[in-house]
């Protein structure tokens, strides 16, 4: 039966369009780029369950893609810069387009080592491994990110895209814009879930006059605990209170 897993697979037709240039009626995963060929073989699987079970996880994965599209570390060449490619003079602390640093620490000892060095001059620290795992940690931060939206518990959210907005490192620029976004859609989201909270609060007000208890408590239990005032709180426990005296009342009465 059709669910939204077939809307993921219809997305994923699509950017197959776009990234060949030709109908997804016949799809041929060697034609797209290396760095999507697994992402979109997922998304276009046969079978709805071994696809992506959301788009955001869709979502995920083709940003990783874009990411490892770019070039890496160990592909740099002496004296170029990881963020515009463009060639300098391997003394140059600075590149002479984009004013990126061409130096930054090595992530073991914390001496600065030019950029494209694989391997620290001071404590023979290979940096790929631990390039690794720092990314590692920073799409555990994203991922940790969303799910706080998710929940409504936006000031985590902001905290978390604000942490990787500050990144400094060139190495590690690759969830800058993606932070940048985000941020602004934390504070739409939580902008709307205010106003649907004031609205759902009246709601649970009228409800309350005319004794529909459990519809007034469904209304607010609505509203994500993170917005919840001290007063749509305070309101919660009398509704629920006065629930149970109606349904105490109820026996007594049969």
């Amino acid at each position: 039966q059709a669910d939204a897993r077939s809307d993921l697979w219809s997305l994923a037709a699509t950017l197959y369009q776009m990234v060949t240039g030709k109908s997804p009626k016949v799809i041929r995963l060697n034609e797209v780029p290396a760095a999507l060929q697994s992402v979109l073989g997922k998304a276009l699987e046969d079978k709805p369950d071994h696809r992506y079970p959301s788009v955001a996880e869709f979502r995920v994965a083709l940003r990783e893609a874009a990411d490892a599209s770019r070039a890496t570390l160990t592909d740099l060449g002496e004296g170029q810069c990881p963020s515009c490619g463009m060639q300098n003079e391997t003394s140059r602390k600075f590149c002479r387009q984009c004013a990126v640093s061409l130096e930054v620490k090595c992530l073991s000892c914390s001496n600065v080592i030019p950029v494209w060095d694989e391997i620290c001059g001071t404590c023979g620290t290979k940096q790929s491994p631990l390039i690794a795992s720092r990314k590692d940690q920073m799409q555990q931060r994203q991922q940790q990110a969303e799910l706080c939206l998710r929940e409504g518990r936006y000031g985590e959210a902001e905290k978390i895209a604000a942490e990787l907005q500050k990144e400094v490192d060139p190495r590690f620029q690759h969830l800058k814009r993606w932070a940048s976004e985000f941020s602004q859609e934390v504070k739409r989201e939580q902008k709307k879930q205010q106003e649907r909270a004031g609205v759902l609060h009246k709601e649970a007000k009228a409800h309350q006059k005319v004794h529909d208890y459990s519809s007034a408590i469904h209304a607010l239990e609505q509203i994500p605990a993170g917005l919840r005032s001290p007063d749509i709180n305070a309101l919660l426990n009398q509704l629920q209170t006065q629930e149970q005296r109606a349904k105490e009342l109820h026996e007594e009465i049969r």
